[in-house]
């Protein structure tokens, strides 16, 4: 020991963790250190990171303390501030550079309800949510910089909201040609805006527009859209349902699609959990956004209480929503010709 954090860190080769408050033996006084605070035996540190990390930084430094007193520090509090303005919106831990100018330590970002390890190099969007750890009247001092409107973030912005939807719209009506074909493809209504969302989410906005909607929008806008998609197909398919479902042999037809809808989704499970090592909540959400089934989304997040298949269900969605809209239109003009 007698070594700063940034030595230990760099000869022990550990990433992804933070040291957000440390006691030095001996002593009743909790602060924040930097990297080149100096560690000395039987200090105690409080430690974030993931599970997985936090064990092995641990195995490599010490043990666990049972000494209390560093989560109840006077000196010290942890307060949640929201990212709001402009002056703190798409720069990095490291421009902001909290600790140098406040001696505080940001230790989490929470992003659409994901935490995310608050690295140097991590660039803040609008509405991230920081876990600041440091005295009051420092923190007080970056709300002012940061922001932390809760009021600003619970109003609708509909430049972004609509804004974003018109952009979509714009490309998903771009024709795109292929040598061969007889017409363009084009993205549509539903690929277009999905692009767009995931180009502006990315990234965190683009221009005046910004990717934080609030959890109340959310969850209506979502609940509004399946029950309208179920409302338009019911609409669309029942006033000759029964006329169709006769003349052109409908148990046949769901005889089939049980077999095109069960024998993947089987395979889908045993290769994800057998082979993957996937969870029972990320195979739900797979098996979601590979049949891109919201209601069986909506379902199983509600029966599980979980959010867990809204985050495996996002990393499939976009990607087979693309791929059926291209290939059943390169279908349609493969066997139209």
């Amino acid at each position: 020991m007698g070594k700063s954090i940034y030595q230990i860190f760099k000869e022990l080769d550990i990433h992804n963790v933070i040291i957000s408050r440390l006691k030095n033996s001996g002593s009743k006084v909790v602060y924040s250190p930097s990297l080149d605070t100096k560690i000395h035996d039987k200090d105690v540190l409080m430690v974030v990171g993931n599970q997985k990390d936090v064990d092995h930084f641990i195995h490599l430094v010490g043990k666990i303390s049972t000494d209390l007193f560093i989560e109840t520090g006077e000196d010290l509090i942890a307060k949640f501030v929201f990212v709001t303005t402009k002056a703190a919106t798409h720069k990095t831990l490291a421009e902001l550079d909290l600790h140098n100018k406040f001696d505080l330590k940001v230790t989490r970002v929470v992003r659409s309800g994901l935490e995310l390890l608050a690295q140097p190099s991590l660039e803040l969007f609008y509405g991230d949510k920081l876990l600041i750890v440091g005295n009051k009247e420092a923190i007080a001092e970056v709300e002012k910089i940061i922001g932390n409107s809760e009021k600003h973030l619970l109003e609708p912005d509909f430049l972004s909201l609509f804004g974003g939807l018109i952009i979509g719209i714009i490309i998903g009506s771009i024709p795109i040609f292929i040598p061969s074909l007889p017409v363009p493809l084009k993205l549509g209504f539903a690929a277009g805006p999905l692009i767009t969302a995931l180009f502006i989410s990315r990234y965190g906005g683009v221009g005046a527009i910004h990717s934080y909607i609030n959890n109340g929008a959310i969850y209506f806008m979502k609940d509004l859209g399946i029950c309208l998609f179920f409302a338009a197909v019911g609409i669309h398919a029942g006033a000759a349902f029964y006329d169709n479902f006769i003349k052109f042999n409908g148990w046949l037809w769901i005889y089939y699609g049980c077999y095109i809808t069960f024998i993947p989704l089987i395979i889908m499970v045993l290769v994800g959990r057998y082979i993957f090592k996937l969870n029972f909540y990320q195979l739900v959400g797979i098996m979601s956004g590979a049949y891109t089934d919201p209601a069986a989304l909506a379902f199983s997040t509600k029966y599980l209480d979980s959010e867990i298949p809204n985050q495996s269900y996002a990393t499939v969605y976009p990607m087979v929503t693309i791929s059926r809209i291209f290939i059943a239109q390169l279908l349609i003009l493969l066997f139209a010709s």
